[in-house]
């Protein structure tokens, strides 16, 4: 039976590699469309989550560059006054704030990088990527770079390394994770009395849950001289809005049955086109005794074997085709990560077993036609 069906693909490689590949569009868009799904919804989650500010302090006038401006991080020009801090901290529902200040654009290597000053000791922006937890307290000798940084002076900078930025020696203490935003292009430093003298450029404001994000920056903003704020959702910038928006929208599901659906119809036209071919060989197995059993075996053995061949090619260009998206997609604001791989197993499993089911109904209806015909029939009109 085995050698039948063999011989009976490489009479039609033609057909039959488009078949193979109808199914492999369709299990290799499966599995693109649902590691992307999840791929998104983790990095909505872990960014989220990981930001930790719900509102952005910003100097009068920075919001003017559009929300954008809050995604890079600290304003270059304009100061938020130092009086601001312990207004800010009476409000009620604001459990902590978190200053920052700009110091500066230096070169390492051929990067552009900001240095910043933060404090340590209320920070829960920038430790919270830190790949690995410092030792000890922070000195102002010491930094924390971003992780676009470590590759740029020739070999890759570590805990320990000193890095110089302008004048100014520095003992790097500790390298943060890929965020996707401007920590990934800053080093930041604790702030001395002196830099703030003028104001903060930035402040990361936690609050309570029980207060839409809205009213707070309607308080502040009324309360507060000489500054303006952005909630944590307008600080997603518009690539992440238009991502998201595309998973609240399901436009990546009914993608997948769009694709489907048209790789179904190509699928049973083609199969269809390769069983009408085989009638008279059909007609003449089933006149030399062949049972009904015997030719559905033999249509859906040769079924399931293409199926099977479409979906692994499918899956292999699948992968491949994915984490080129999963590194060239990352993007302000997000960082794309493919999904644990149990579930991409399970969807690798899935595309194969939906293939599998694919290539079975689409032998159903020319099996139908074939069984229903009398060998004499069959033969006739396979001549």
């Amino acid at each position: 039976m085995l050698d039948l069906i063999a011989a009976s693909i490489k009479g039609r490689m033609g057909k039959n590699s488009i078949i193979i590949l109808a199914l492999l569009i369709a299990t290799g868009a499966l599995y693109i469309i649902l590691n992307f799904s999840q791929s998104m919804g983790q990095a909505i989650e872990m960014n989220s989550s990981r930001m930790g500010a719900d509102l952005a302090i910003l100097p009068m006038g920075a919001k003017e560059g559009g929300l954008e401006q809050a995604t890079q991080g600290p304003a270059h020009e304009g100061k938020i006054p130092l009086k601001a801090l312990p207004e800010i901290q009476k409000i009620a529902g604001v459990e902590a704030i978190s200053p920052q200040v700009y110091l500066g654009n230096y070169s390492i290597g051929d990067q552009k990088a900001t240095l910043l000053g933060y404090d340590p000791q209320t920070d829960f922006t920038v430790k919270p990527w830190l790949m690995n937890p410092l030792q000890g307290n922070q000195e102002q000798d010491q930094v924390i770079i971003g992780k676009n940084l470590i590759n740029r002076t020739g070999s890759p900078l570590k805990v320990g390394d000193k890095l110089t930025l302008g004048e100014q020696s520095y003992q790097i203490a500790g390298i943060m994770d890929e965020s996707g935003s401007y920590l990934d292009t800053s080093v930041f430093k604790p702030y001395t009395k002196e830099e703030i003298s003028k104001g903060y450029s930035w402040m990361s404001v936690k609050t309570q849950r029980d207060v839409p994000l809205d009213q707070y920056a309607n308080i502040l903003q009324t309360n507060v001289a000489q500054i303006e704020v952005i909630t944590r959702t307008e600080m997603s910038n518009t690539l992440s809005s238009q991502l998201t928006g595309i998973l609240k929208g399901k436009s990546l599901l009914y993608a997948g049955i769009f694709i489907l659906a048209a790789m179904m119809l190509i699928l049973g036209s083609m199969f269809n086109l390769s069983v009408h071919e085989q009638k008279r060989d059909l007609g003449l197995f089933q006149a030399m005794g062949a049972t009904k059993r015997q030719i559905s075996k033999l249509i859906y053995g040769e079924a399931f074997i293409l199926a099977l061949m479409g979906a692994l090619l499918g899956l292999v260009l699948g992968i491949l085709a994915f984490y080129v998206v999963v590194r060239f997609m990352n993007a302000p604001g997000f960082v794309f990560q493919a999904p644990p791989f149990t579930y991409q197993l399970v969807v690798a499993m899935s595309g194969i077993l939906c293939a599998l089911i694919m290539g079975g109904m689409a032998a159903v209806f020319p099996l139908w036609q074939i069984l229903k015909l009398d060998p004499y029939d069959a033969i006739r009109q396979g001549e």
